[in-house]
């Protein structure tokens, strides 16, 4: 049971004790996982659980300044490249400190917490999100063997989506019922904005539809295969624009694809942003062609935003972007997938009936995806 602070937001009572939550990280940069543990400890912090956040890393990032602005306490333990037993150390005399009830794991960290888990003494509830399939959540066979030990001996798997499970039991031979699924979720109201559904447009606007990608620029995005679709847009004589939000390793390649492909005046790289709100506001469409995903946070916050999402039916996806629904999914390995990508979206923006449909179920299903109900149901995992 919980009662109401004066602000609205809840707080541990004496039926519900407040938990001591230590959230880990390997880092704290721009991505979904990291999005996802800053909206975590907020909402946890709001619910009147001491949190600490804990990475590997470094803690001088937007998201570490993010999470002491909302009160929660980070701890960067600087942690060197390759195998550092400074990692367990530090981690054992946070542990020692801070006295958590819980410790809830993202990425691969598994092979620092544990040992200083055991070290310590203390006997935490451990919970570890995977934050994408299985396969891909680390390649190091090592690790995934350490996983497999963990998972096996007390550590409680956890899946973004059914799809994310399904590859946690093959991969760790594990039952379903022991691996739950949270998904995702973001503050919906940071990401509302006014955009008119009831006019006689989009279809009837003269202008290009106005699309957007929030996401690394990395090879796993598949960003490629935008510029493809917004080129094959273009020969159609549809045209469009593409807005991409996000920094990576693969900046200067995707600035050379955009030339070569003759779209560089309609392809915009805006870098990495703290505040993407309104990059959202401003857009149509979102899209999104991943190679392999977990459940990302982008797409919830665009369609928080209202916005039709076209994306890459891969992992998590298909249980939030319905095709026909709020959004389109496209098989990435289809031979003619960057043709489908601009089909969709030409679908979706010519037919004002349709875009309106479709924007306003994204709202609904954004709106089942919360920071509060996912911070709840870690709760009840927690407990």
């Amino acid at each position: 049971m919980t009662r109401t602070q004066p602000n609205g937001s809840p707080t541990a009572t004496r039926s519900q004790p407040a938990m001591r939550i230590m959230l880990v990280t390997h880092g704290l940069g721009t991505g979904g996982a990291e999005m996802m543990v800053l909206n975590l400890a907020r909402e946890l912090k709001r619910s009147g659980h001491p949190v600490l956040v804990a990475c590997l890393g470094s803690g001088d990032t937007d998201i570490a300044d993010a999470l002491r602005d909302a009160g929660v306490r980070v701890e960067a333990l600087g942690k060197r490249k390759g195998p550092d037993p400074r990692a367990t150390a530090g981690l054992r005399r946070l542990i020692h400190e801070f006295r958590p009830t819980v410790i809830h794991t993202h990425q691969p960290v598994l092979a620092y917490v544990l040992p200083a888990v055991r070290l310590s003494g203390a006997r935490p509830r451990l919970i570890h999100t995977v934050h994408s399939v299985a396969t891909h959540e680390t390649r190091l066979p090592v690790l995934r063997r350490f996983n497999r030990y963990a998972f096996r001996h007390g550590v409680v798997p956890v899946a973004l989506g059914e799809e994310v499970r399904d590859s946690i039991c093959r991969e760790y031979r594990l039952a379903p019922e022991g691996v739950p699924v949270v998904r995702n979720g973001v503050d919906v109201g940071a990401f509302a904005c006014e955009r008119d559904l009831d006019s006689p447009g989009p279809g009837a606007r003269r202008r290009a539809p106005r699309l957007l990608c929030v996401a690394r620029l990395a090879p796993v995005k598949n960003h490629a295969l935008l510029l493809d679709a917004v080129a094959a847009l273009v020969r159609a004589g549809r045209d469009a624009s593409l807005t991409i939000v996000g920094d990576g390793p693969l900046v200067a390649d995707l600035g050379q694809r955009a030339r070569t492909l003759g779209i560089a005046d309609r392809v915009r790289f805006a870098g990495p942003q703290r505040n993407p709100a309104p990059f959202y506001a401003e857009a149509d469409i979102f899209a999104l062609a991943s190679e392999y995903e977990g459940l990302p946070m982008s797409v919830i916050e665009a369609m928080a935003a209202g916005l039709p999402v076209v994306a890459t039916a891969v992992g998590g996806m298909p249980s939030i972007v319905a095709d026909g629904l709020n959004g389109a999914l496209i098989n990435p390995r289809a031979p003619q997938a960057a043709q489908e990508i601009a089909a969709a979206v030409a679908r979706i923006w010519e037919d004002p009936g349709r875009y309106s449909r479709l924007s306003r179920a994204a709202l609904a299903t954004a709106r089942d995806h919360s920071a509060r109900a996912m911070m709840e149901a870690y709760c009840d995992l927690y407990r």
